[in-house]
């Protein structure tokens, strides 16, 4: 198993586009042109310079020495097409935690872009979304691809996604990569009110528990949900609320059984008394004045510690410095 793993994770397959130099590029298109113009068609193969060796003197000889020119010939149909089924056939295979973890990376970031029809994954990757864990964060990325772009059908992908949301989510390392995925796919305009109500609520309670670095991504995330689904802003209304009867079941596994529409948003109103006064200031404004753009999520998604004590502290600086009069009499009675 490791050699298979020494042997296909350094492959870098490149598009021709990507490849080709610009010269050769320009070539190549105005010959297909020429091509499509006079009618004739079949697969096309291209003649890529592997290298261009000038000729040179040997200083030891001095005999000239003449190099050839050498060239390959490229097809990235048939090259992409051996390239997935290794990936394929090499999938099937039981991978060890450590194996999983690094099969999601490489796949997501040099390997689903070759595949002629990326469905061939989509058996591994809803196996690796059920697991659980830092496993089902790997997969989000490549799911989006097979979602989003080819189409494919997962009825039960929102309840899976929703039962990831838990405490221990904060403090992992791949918090933003899970927020930045949970995000985009909440965009779709295919999820009910209910299923948007109920993510923003668990969000909300997350953040109580949450350190400010946290919160300080989280308040846009749902301010955001609440942005695009005008249907659930009933819950940022005021009422006779007691947070211990509230009607949000936050046990129920299935955000779309929750009874989370039906609830009030008292996190908001909680975090508006906390003691970073960025915090307190977004909550308010989220609750009392919900603005009509959404927070661009990619610019804070990486907020850590560091960066809210660093803020905290410049905030602090900045404020009113307090004199003293030498010449009271405090001074001079000691």
């Amino acid at each position: 198993m490791q050699n298979i793993i020494d042997f296909i994770f350094p492959i870098r397959l490149i598009p021709p586009t990507d490849l080709l130099p610009k010269s050769l590029q320009t070539e190549i298109k105005v010959k297909k042109k020429k091509r499509q113009k006079t009618g004739i068609t079949g697969e096309h193969k291209t003649w890529i310079r592997l290298c261009q060796m000038q000729p040179y003197s040997d200083p030891k000889n001095h005999v000239p020495i003449k190099l050839p020119t050498r060239k390959f010939k490229f097809d990235y149909e048939r090259d992409a097409e051996l390239y997935s089924n290794l990936w394929i056939k090499y999938l099937r295979f039981k991978l060890a935690p450590v194996t999983y973890k690094r099969v999601l990376v490489y796949l997501d970031k040099y390997a689903i872009q070759h595949f002629s029809n990326p469905l061939l994954l989509a058996d591994f990757l809803i196996n690796s979304f059920k697991t659980g864990g830092i496993i089902s964060l790997l997969s989000l990325s490549p799911l989006y691809i097979l979602i989003g772009k080819c189409n494919l059908e997962y009825p039960n992908f929102y309840d899976q996604l929703y039962q990831l949301v838990e405490p221990a989510i904060v403090y992992v390392k791949y918090r933003p990569r899970f927020l930045f995925w949970c995000d985009l796919f909440l965009t779709s305009t295919h999820i009910s009110a209910n299923i948007a109500a109920s993510f923003v609520k668990l969000m909300a309670r997350l953040a109580l528990s949450s350190p400010p670095d946290t919160i300080l991504v989280l308040l846009p995330f749902i301010g955001n949900l609440l942005i695009r689904n005008p249907a659930i802003q009933s819950m940022l209304i005021a009422k006779q609320f007691d947070p211990e009867n509230d009607p949000f079941n936050s046990d129920e596994p299935i955000p779309t059984k929750t009874n989370a529409i039906n609830s009030y948003l008292w996190e908001l109103k909680a975090l508006q008394s906390h003691f970073l006064p960025s915090i307190a200031e977004m909550a308010k404004k989220i609750a009392t004045n919900l603005p009509t753009h959404e927070w661009d999520l990619s610019d804070i998604l990486e907020t850590d510690m560091d960066d809210v004590m660093e803020k905290a502290t410049k905030s602090m600086m900045k404020s009113d410095k307090f004199t003293y009069d030498l010449a009271c009499d405090l001074f001079y009675s000691l």
